[in-house]
């Protein structure tokens, strides 16, 4: 008889695992583009300065979404800073479409103690660290910043700094 419970106790608790596992594998953190609504407008954007507009006056828990474009980060412009919790999509109808930034330097610099997604854009061409995680705010350590179907291209490295795509600071 003894016997019998522990097996059937065994019985629930690998039961009771193999459940939470399946929970833990449905959990997604990069969301499907199907999940974009349709009925929302994307934001078309002309240049650097104006994604940027966008990106550091929206408030926190925005969701941002961009139509694809490729714009060029040129040197006269502040990098865009993110300092609150948002997310920001690329409204992509191929996956070939990307939401494109160009040039040297740092292309975006996260201090934010609030979880960032970002999902659908390309960083090219950044001869220092294309993303720039500082953590230099109270809290930044507990946040999240999930970049999802995002790609980094010929970004390059010097002897004095060190990863040409992404840098956790």
């Amino acid at each position: 008889m003894f016997l019998l419970i522990s097996i059937l106790s065994l019985i629930i608790l690998v039961q009771n695992y193999s459940n939470a596992q399946l929970a833990l594998q449905k959990e997604v953190l990069c969301p499907d583009y199907s999940e974009i609504d349709p009925l929302v407008e994307c934001l078309t954007i002309d240049s650097y300065a104006e994604l940027g507009e966008v990106i550091e006056n929206a408030a926190s828990g925005s969701e941002i979404i961009l139509c694809p474009f490729v714009i060029r980060k040129v040197s006269s412009v502040e990098t865009i800073r993110v300092n609150s919790g948002v997310t920001v999509r690329c409204a992509r109808k191929s996956p070939n479409e990307f939401c494109t930034i160009m040039g040297l330097g740092n292309h975006l610099v996260i201090d934010s103690p609030e979880d960032t997604l970002w999902q659908g854009l390309s960083f090219r061409g950044s001869n220092d660290h294309s993303v720039y995680i500082a953590g230099e705010v109270k809290n930044s350590e507990s946040a999240t910043h999930t970049f999802c179907h995002t790609s980094f291209l010929e970004n390059v490295r010097t002897k004095d700094t060190r990863g040409g795509a992404m840098m956790l600071q």
